[in-house]
């Protein structure tokens, strides 16, 4: 069984909470303003009870595509080494998985979404009552980012390897239209099947070596 670490979901979680208590809370304060002070504050209901419940279920979709994919990661041989939620110095955010084998070093975006989802290059879109909508951020930027981030790091550590990004859909249920993306996209079920169609290039000593200084990181617990 595959080397495992680290608190899956840990960013995720804590978001998730900060927006459940922003809901629970803001509309607390809100109708206690409005006992108190002006009936005005009514207005501002919404805001708690829209935005921050629907935020909410966003981070815990997302919990629940981690851990989705974290199940098929954790059934790689003991040759590999899989890391989640990997923070490291300087960067932006949590890393969702880090996969270090045989294949080489692997740095896995893992996205929930439902519905109608496409891609261009680095441009992402969602279908919306027949419209297509931008997304906020593009999920390939963010995977270079972090696949950038860590080989940097790796580099540091003189353990310079090219880092591979890949994006993983964790619902097979959503339907995507992907044109000349900038990383590997797949389905979580395709997934085990991507990464084994690489070649070898890492050494087992090389692997260990490259699995330690990402485990000194310092933000690591629990096994799978």
């Amino acid at each position: 069984m595959v080397h495992a670490s680290g608190d899956r979901n840990r960013y995720l979680e804590q978001r998730a909470r900060l927006y459940l208590l922003a809901a629970v809370g803001g509309t607390a304060g809100l109708l206690l303003a409005a006992l108190l002070a002006h009936p005005l504050f009514l207005i501002l209901l919404p805001i708690p009870l829209l935005y921050c419940p629907g935020k909410h279920r966003a981070y815990a979709a997302g919990i629940r595509g981690e851990n989705a994919v974290g199940s098929v990661l954790s059934a790689f041989d003991d040759r590999w080494y899989l890391f989640n939620s990997v923070c490291l110095p300087g960067a932006d955010g949590d890393i969702d998985h880090v996969l270090v084998g045989p294949k080489g070093v692997f740095v896995l975006e893992t996205k929930n979404y439902a519905g109608f989802i496409a891609c261009r290059q680095d441009a992402w879109y969602r279908k919306v009552r027949e419209r297509w909508i931008p997304l906020g951020r593009s999920p390939s930027r963010q995977a270079k980012y972090n696949a950038t981030v860590l080989a940097r790091f790796l580099r540091e550590k003189n353990l310079g390897e090219w880092v591979y990004a890949v994006i993983v859909f964790a619902n097979p249920a959503m339907k995507s239209i992907i044109e000349d993306s900038t990383v590997d996209i797949v389905y979580r079920d395709e997934l085990t099947r991507h990464i084994l169609s690489y070649p070898d290039i890492l050494s087992e000593k090389r692997a260990a070596a490259i699995a330690s200084a990402i485990a000194g990181t310092g933000k690591k617990s629990g096994v799978f």
